[in-house]
Parts: structure tokens; sequence; C-alpha cells
């Protein structure tokens, strides 16, 4: 837990009036710069002239940050939520916020009170920053994995793309064997459930996967490769490959990382870790890529689970996702807004491949309807793997806010241990 933080007394008030004007000012701003877009476009510019507006479009949101913050503070809300002003949807629901009527100070202090002694997304960030220079060599080695990981994936959805219909028909039974007998033996462990250690569940994880590259590979593809039966191949290929190679990438790199930064603070780190963490992160991935092709269902997931690999680092006889969701149920708020960082921060990053490949196959790539070239996309992958792992960092700065693992403090969490 968080050091308790004494409650100051209200700052100096920004104001409804002021926030309300600051913004109309940056609003009307943005409307004019894309106005001027659309006329240099109409007129023939080319991308670098029109991406100097995108820029400035960028620059105009980002100074929405000053006064909100302002008027966060009169609220007493937590400055993080100022975060959203990067997520044009979330603008709306931010924006009532702001209107709402300064609070007298009694309330002020209520508020604050709610989310004080709470690690916020911000200063975890800041903690993960600070393990870098702790284990650097591991977090080197965890970024390679994750690069490989990315380039035996992408390379594999290249030539799945390729193949002819024969070829699909020959890799299809292959496929459906697989997740044949993981499929079986799923159903062999659910009798011994509760009794066995979550990372036996791996291979049952990896019957949807398989089970969609079965699908992806037999499905019959009519007319244009590139139309709507087409994607939905992609589409298809792709979630498998994401399960079934990028997630135990993923599970390998963080469960190295996560031992790290443990060792260094002290902690001791159990047997079994590894496998316990790549079987969080299988879990964790198939479910959340599943739920996000509604939405909703994978935007709840991501958040509830997003302490899966933590817990199994920390305890691998105990099931990752219930500790997960428990330690999570008191800080929802934090953990959204940490995967939203993470989320600015790798598309961010991932505009170093603009040059190499234009601004349309980059767009695509960032929709996932295509794949990019290689270099593109291990240009891509080392830039994004460190910011990935630096959101693993933040999340155990979470983790141990909430008391999950040695000694866990919050009472869901230790119930969830516990149980």
């Amino acid at each position: 837990m968080s050091e308790s933080v004494a409650i100051p007394e209200p700052p100096a008030r920004w104001g409804r009036g002021r926030y309300l004007f600051t913004w109309a000012l940056l609003a009307l701003a943005q409307g004019l710069t894309v106005q001027s877009a659309l006329v240099v476009q109409a007129g023939g510019g080319g991308v670098a002239e029109t991406s100097v507006y995108g820029v400035g479009l960028v620059l105009l949101q980002a100074m929405k940050l000053v006064p909100t913050l302002g008027r966060l503070r009169d609220l007493g809300r937590p400055p993080d939520d100022a975060l959203w002003t990067f997520v044009p949807v979330m603008n709306i629901a931010l924006w009532t916020w702001m209107t709402w009527r300064t609070p007298s100070e009694a309330r002020w202090n209520a508020r604050r009170a709610v989310w004080i002694d709470r690690l916020q997304a911000l200063p975890a960030w800041g903690h993960a920053l600070r393990g870098v220079p702790r284990a650097p060599g591991v977090l080197a080695g965890s970024v390679a994995l994750l690069v490989v990981g990315d380039a035996l994936s992408a390379e594999a959805l290249r030539q799945l793309v390729a193949l002819d219909a024969a070829g699909r028909a020959d890799l299809a039974p292959i496929a459906a064997g697989g997740a044949g007998l993981c499929g079986v033996y799923l159903i062999s462990l659910l009798p011994k459930r509760g009794t066995i250690r979550p990372a036996a569940w791996l291979g049952g994880w990896l019957v949807v996967p398989l089970g969609l590259l079965y699908a992806a590979l037999s499905a019959p593809i009519t007319g244009d490769a590139a139309g709507t039966g087409g994607m939905l191949v992609f589409t298809g290929l792709v979630l498998a490959l994401t399960m079934a190679v990028s997630a135990p990438m993923w599970g390998l790199a963080t469960a190295r990382w996560i031992a790290a930064l443990d060792r260094a603070d002290g902690r001791s780190v159990p047997s079994g870790v590894v496998w316990a963490v790549i079987a969080a992160s299988v879990g964790r991935s198939v479910v959340v890529t599943l739920g996000m092709q509604v939405i909703l269902p994978g935007v709840w997931f991501a958040v509830s689970w997003a302490l899966a690999e933590v817990a199994a680092a920390r305890n691998p006889a105990v099931g990752p996702f219930r500790a997960s969701a428990a330690a999570v149920s008191t800080r929802r708020g934090p953990v959204l807004k940490i995967l939203l960082v993470w989320g600015l921060l790798s598309m961010a990053a991932s505009v170093v491949t603009l040059p190499l490949v234009g601004p349309a196959v980059w767009q695509a790539s960032m929709l996932g309807t295509t794949v990019l070239p290689f270099w593109a996309g291990l240009t891509q992958s080392l830039v994004t793997a460190p910011v990935g792992l630096l959101c693993v960092a933040a999340m155990r700065a979470v983790a141990d806010d909430a008391g999950l693992g040695d000694g866990a403090t919050d009472a869901p969490v230790a119930e969830a241990v516990t149980s």
C-alpha cells in the first residue's frame, strides 16, 4: 500500500467559466486547423504538408491538459483523469465532469480522500521508469524475446496468407487435429479444476487459436481475396497467431522481467514462474482478444485481468485471474489509465515506421488489416516492445500497492489468494 498522504486545503480555483472559455478557444483553433488541412488536401497538398496540420492538431489537444488539470484540482478528482483528453469519445464525458459545480471544501476533501492513498497511473509509470536501471540486461533480453515473437508471428502470417487453396487444404487438417487434441486435454482438466496448478491449463487454452486457425484455413474465399471473405480469413489468422505465438512469447518475456524486478526488491521468486506466467498470458490473450471483437467485454477483461501475469509470478499455485480481478476491483481507474498510456505511447512510437511504408500501409497496419514488411515490422517491434514491458512494470507497482503477493493487505486480494 502507498503511504498515507495528508489532505491539503483546496487550491486556488480555476472555475467553470475560465475552463469553458479556454477549452472553447482551443476547440475553435482545432476546428480551423482541420478546415485548413482539408483545403490543402483538396488543393493537391502532399503528405508532408497535411501532416503539419496533424501535428498542430495534436499539440492543440495537448494544450487542453492545462485547463483540464486546473479544473480537476477544483473538483478533487485525480489529475490522471486529464489523460482522457486524448480519447475522442471520452472527451464528452470529461467535458461533462468539468462543468459540474465546484464542490465545497468538505466535499472536496471527501472526494480526494477516495483516491489519494492509492497509487495512480502516472506515478505507477514513474515507478516503472525507475526500475529500468535495476535490471537493464533482463529488460534488453525481454525486448529481444518480444521482437522475435512479433517477427515469427508476422512471418507465419505472410506465409499463411500466401497459401493457395491446395496449401490451405493440406494445412487445415493439421490445425484441426491440434485443436482436437487440445480440446480433449481441456475436457480432461475440467473435473480437476481447483486442484491443479494454473499452468496446467496452457494446453487447454490453445484449443481456441488452433480452432480459429482451422476455421480460417478451411473457409472458402469467393471473389477478390481482398474483399470481405478475404478480410475475414485474414482477421482469423491474425487472432490465431496473436494467441498461439505472440502471447506465449509475451508471457516468457514478462516472466523474466517481473522476476528480475522482484529479485531487485529482495523478493523470493518461486519455482514454476515461467510456465505459470505463460499460461496466464495465453489465457488472458484468448479471452481479451475474443472479447475485443465486441469491444466492451474485451475492455472489461483487459482491465480486470491486467495483473494476471504479476499474480502468476508471485504465486504460481493460485489462480491468477481471480487474484488479478480482486486487486483491480479497488483500482480499476488507475489500471485503465495505465493501459491508455500504453496505447498512446505505442501508437506514438509506431510512427517511426511511417516513413518506411507510407501513410496508407501504416494506417492499415494500425487497423490490423495488413502486415508490415519485415524491416518495418522489426523497427516497430523494437520501439514498442520496451513500452509494453514498462507497462508491465507499472502494473507490478499497482499490484504492490494492492498487496498482491507476499503479505497481501487489501481484503479482496487476501480473500482471493486464500480461497
